[in-house]
């Protein structure tokens, strides 16, 4: 990660105070000074959501949530590129997505892919009414992009359904994760 850090100093002053009382007075003198170095920094994330060329996304929050809008009929449809996923940084990442929630999802069948153009990892299946994830990470190498591409979409009948997932972000050799949460909309 990317550190970006902007020094100032902060001056602790005491002030010995006192007052008459007779005329509401008040004086005061520096009793002490004693400057300090922030080492507080703003963190960029390595891992950016950008907007896919379908067109169908929109970002929020520095770049670490996203809402995906899709319109689901009776002819099944793919969406290639409903969102770009960037890592800014040089070390490759371990990728999945996992399901936090979802409302009406009988209403649609649905496969969630991470993909590069080249190589393709299902992530979510919806079908029957319920949603599976596979746990099947999708490794992104240094600098590079990533896609979410929603493969044959079909709505089963009218209406909305939400699909609340978090992109898990998990470096090698690390215990730590991130999760970044996205919200797929079919209307």
């Amino acid at each position: 990660m990317k550190k970006m850090t902007h020094p100032f100093t902060i001056f602790l002053t005491s002030l010995v105070v006192s007052s008459v009382l007779s005329f509401g007075v008040v004086s005061g003198e520096i009793y002490d000074n004693m400057p300090l170095v922030s080492s507080v920094g703003v963190m960029v994330p390595y891992v950016v959501l950008q907007e896919g060329a379908d067109n169908v996304s929109i970002i929020f929050t520095n770049q670490t949530s996203a809402m995906i809008t899709l319109n689901a009929t009776l002819t099944s449809t793919t969406y290639s590129y409903t969102l770009n996923i960037t890592n800014n940084s040089a070390n490759p990442l371990n990728l999945t997505l996992q399901i936090k929630s979802g409302t009406n999802l009988d209403k649609i069948n649905a496969t969630i892919t991470l993909h590069n153009g080249t190589h393709t990892e299902t992530q979510i299946e919806i079908s029957g009414g319920s949603a599976s994830e596979t746990d099947v990470p999708f490794t992104i190498q240094g600098y590079s992009t990533i896609y979410i591409e929603v493969r044959n979409l079909v709505e089963n009948y009218a209406g909305t359904v939400y699909l609340h997932v978090y992109l898990k972000i998990d470096e090698y050799n690390v215990s730590t994760y991130i999760l970044y949460p996205i919200t797929f909309k079919f209307t």
